[in-house]
């Protein structure tokens, strides 16, 4: 999941690179993507939004909401009890992690932005001092349990960390910018056991004509994605508004480069294709070894969210269908680009979020009314969600309590 925080704009894909946004418009980021309808998402510091961050002190340690807690209504059967986190801070309150099945809360200290939130614990990054460029030159990653808000792991990177995407043993993460003109800083792997090392994709330098754009528009990294199976991950390299998606096989080590020029950006990723963003309106699938273009969804512009089902085999995808103004929330073969129409709202209609973080093979989690996650909690602090199930079509209303307390 990528996350949106206050003092640095993200797409509301969970991650979405910051042209992405334009192109996409999730009105889902937290940049991801805003990111990341997520997001699994997730998320990325502008170069003028590091300039709020504050100085790198000690974590201050997180808090439960200060009301004492009802009792959880029990977990709807056939979900999975997700760990989620708002993007986007919920007003009056802050950033806001959780359980589905209401066991656990956690309220961010502030000056931690989420990154994602996975199995009972949540990333975050607190930004440490402003470079003369602008930038944050180094971030502080913390792992801490939702359930006790206590801190699991600490790591500090160079660079104002904007993107991550997390597994059950490693968080893999990225900065956006460096002060190097042209460079794509490195992917870094951190095992959630112990906060070690390694560097996964190292950085790249693009040159870039110094009389041209700035650093930052000219050549900067992007949306990290990890498969259903946590074995490949992917990451966007942008230089002139144009993105080249790596891939990297975390078995074997090796990266490749299929898809380049795409003036659109990575989404999402299976094992064996990508899910790209093409322009305002189409979403495409490309196959991650050859770079093949598989299959393209004209006039299908992705708002509200998206997920891949464990098995790599299927994209669950809400989207705006351009021709009509409806929203729709359909099944796509990967391989094929196949689509099933689940549920088409008409425009009359306030249309529904889809929750990826909270969704899974057999439902997807809808947030009524089109808010998001952060403003479907303001106010009362809770909300209740509709399930669609996904082999019949069948809509659960207001089956699932979510809340902050």
């Amino acid at each position: 999941m990528q996350s949106t925080s206050s003092g640095r704009p993200r797409p509301r894909f969970v991650g979405l690179a910051p042209m992405l946004v334009g192109a996409i418009v999730v009105v889902l980021l937290a940049v991801a993507l805003r990111a990341s309808f997520g997001g699994s998402a997730g998320a990325s510091p502008a170069p003028s939004a590091a300039l709020s961050a504050a100085p790198g002190s000690p974590p201050p340690e997180a808090t439960a909401p200060p009301t004492e807690p009802p009792t959880a209504p029990p977990l709807p059967e056939g979900l999975d009890n997700r760990t989620w986190v708002t993007l986007s801070p919920v007003e009056g309150v802050g950033y806001v992690a959780g359980t589905l099945d209401g066991s656990a809360h956690l309220l961010l200290p502030e000056g931690e932005s989420p990154l994602a939130a996975s199995d009972g614990r949540v990333l975050s990054v607190r930004f440490g001092p402003v470079a003369t460029s602008g930038l944050a030159s180094s971030s502080t990653v913390i792992l801490r349990d939702v359930a006790s808000g206590k801190v699991i792991v600490e790591v500090e990177r160079p660079g104002a960390i904007g993107y991550a995407v997390m597994d059950a043993d490693t968080a893999y993460v990225a900065a956006e910018y460096t002060e190097v003109p042209g460079e794509v800083p490195a992917v870094d792997a951190i095992s959630l056991a112990d906060g070690s090392l390694r560097e996964v994709i190292p950085a790249q330098v693009i040159p870039v004509d110094p009389k041209g754009q700035a650093p930052w528009n000219a050549a900067h990294g992007g949306l990290l994605a990890l498969s259903p199976s946590g074995r490949t991950l992917g990451s966007c390299i942008w230089q002139n508004n144009l993105c080249d998606i790596e891939t990297l096989d975390l078995g074997t080590g090796t990266l490749t480069r299929a898809v380049t020029g795409l003036a659109g950006g990575l989404w999402l990723l299976s094992d064996e294709v990508l899910v790209t963003v093409v322009g305002e309106t189409d979403t495409a699938g490309y196959d991650i070894t050859t770079g093949k273009r598989l299959w393209t969804h004209e006039g299908a512009r992705a708002e509200s969210g998206g997920y891949i089902l464990s098995d790599g085999s299927t994209l669950i995808q809400a989207y705006q269908d351009i021709a009509v103004s409806e929203r729709v929330v359909a099944t796509i073969d990967l391989r094929s680009g196949a689509s099933r129409e689940l549920l088409r709202v008409p425009k009359t209609e306030p249309a529904p979020d889809l929750w990826a973080e909270a969704s899974n093979d057999r439902y997807a989690v809808l947030i009524p009314g089109g808010q998001g996650l952060d403003v479907a909690l303001a106010g009362t602090g809770s909300f209740l969600a509709d399930l669609l199930d996904l082999s019949t079509e069948r809509i659960e209303r207001s089956a699932l309590r979510v809340s902050t307390r």
